[in-house]
């Protein structure tokens, strides 16, 4: 009998044990880390556009959280084309830049330089709960989709010539905001996903994974767990499901070695992008990790990004004629 007892009182430290571990792994999941000054100092070697040689306009948004109905701000950086000023000026062509889980808009800015190059204008924003925006969770792109509307109207109605044309690039979690904002918009002229997931319920797995906890029914656990947290069904936007309902041309572009992204969730998203009956493209490069295309092959990604670019120019610039 005493046996059992002590039986029964581990097994229910033990179950006590995991749901406390589960519950940290969903706080962890909807409350990433902020990228802080100190940090994007150490780390990325920049503090704002200037340091890449971008002039800029720090904005915020004032918008209404859908989640808990209240005030919401959000920060940005407006980095203005120097041809999209004056009455001549036929750049109307603005490019919104969305970052990854736990980064910010100074991490985002990294591909600022290539859309420069082509003449856009440049919004990177700060997704909620990171950054310098307000909120404290993280929704993996469900509460965050109704964010970026309300940015994109605001935007319009203050830079209404500059935003005729607006291109939607997005890393990783931003990927996920970007697809299901142009799965809902027929404003968008076009999508670009940087490292993408299938499911946020699969890179939230595989990033646990990376912390060393590899137990699957744990992972099950603390995902259900987070979603009641952040009141969010992450089921409904998956960018799996998205990709065939945008109609914007999409260009991908994955990591073979991402390891957020399994074998089988990357040959499903080279489908779903082949099934689109746009110019849509999806480009995989071998043994490159997560985010790191960009810094893999420099002119590969320059050359993708302007033809993608280009030929939806060419796209809206027959559609204004």
């Amino acid at each position: 009998m005493p046996f059992l007892r002590l039986t029964l009182m581990l097994l229910a430290g033990l179950l006590l044990l995991l749901s406390l571990l589960a519950w940290l792994m969903a706080r962890f999941l909807l409350r990433p880390p902020r990228m802080t000054d100190g940090k994007a100092s150490w780390v990325l070697r920049r503090l704002t556009p200037l340091d890449i040689g971008l002039p800029f306009t720090p904005l915020s948004f004032s918008i209404r959280d859908e989640q808990s109905k209240n005030p919401l701000n959000l920060a940005a950086w407006w980095i203005p084309h120097e041809n999209s000023h004056g009455e001549n000026s036929k750049n109307h062509k603005t490019a919104i830049l969305l970052h990854g889980y736990a980064d910010a808009k100074v991490g985002a800015i990294a591909w600022a330089p290539l859309f420069h190059e082509l003449g856009y204008n440049i919004l990177a924003l700060d997704l909620r709960a990171h950054g310098e925006s307000g909120g404290k969770i993280s929704s993996g792109g469900y509460w965050e989709r109704h964010d970026l509307h309300q940015v994109i109207n605001d935007l319009r109605a203050r830079y209404p010539d500059q935003t005729k044309h607006l291109t939607l690039f997005g890393a990783s979690l931003g990927a996920a905001v970007a697809i299901a904002v142009a799965s809902e918009r027929a404003d968008i002229d076009a999508v670009i996903m940087e490292s993408p997931f299938t499911d946020f319920r699969h890179a939230a797995s595989g990033h646990f994974n990376l912390l060393g906890i590899a137990l699957p029914q744990l992972h099950r656990a603390a995902i259900w767990l987070s979603q009641k947290m952040a009141h969010a069904n992450f089921s409904s936007i998956r960018p799996l499901d998205l990709i065939p309902k945008s109609t914007s041309p999409i260009l991908l572009i994955q990591g073979q070695a991402d390891l957020l992204t399994s074998p089988d969730d990357q040959h499903q998203l080279e489908r779903a992008i082949a099934q689109r009956p746009d110019g849509s493209t999806y480009w995989r490069l071998t043994d490159v990790p997560h985010l790191m295309p960009l810094s893999a092959d420099p002119t590969g990604y320059r050359q993708r990004l302007t033809d993608f670019l280009i030929a939806t120019q060419s796209d809206f610039a027959q559609r204004d004629n």
